[in-house]
């Protein structure tokens, strides 16, 4: 997990099959309110962000979730990412960005 400022605040090492995040602190955090956190994670098949990965953002009220394709030569893939946002019409809760090279990405 990376926060605003680019510094990695926690380190979670997890499985094929997950990964269990760690109780984060309670600041900044309310109804209206974003933790300042992103949770950047690695996804082993190239598959896309996950019920899961959209849950604990929207439940741990991060900043973004992004999830970076690992090719069979260990080399960075494509990153996928997604943000929260306001209830719209079609009820969604999160915007996806495009996929895009991690050298590439370009969010403020």
């Amino acid at each position: 997990m990376v926060n605003r400022s680019g510094r990695v605040e926690y380190a979670i090492i997890g499985d094929a099959k997950g990964l269990m995040l760690p109780d984060i602190k309670r600041t900044r955090v309310g109804e209206k309110r974003f933790r300042g956190l992103r949770l950047v994670h690695t996804h082993l098949k190239g598959e896309p962000l996950s019920k899961e990965d959209l849950t604990d953002l929207a439940l741990l009220r991060l900043d973004l979730v992004a999830s970076i394709d690992v090719l069979q030569n260990g080399l960075p893939g494509s990153i996928r990412c997604a943000h929260l946002i306001p209830r719209n019409s079609n009820s969604s809760a999160w915007n996806f960005l495009e996929p895009a090279h991690p050298s590439k990405l370009d969010i403020n």
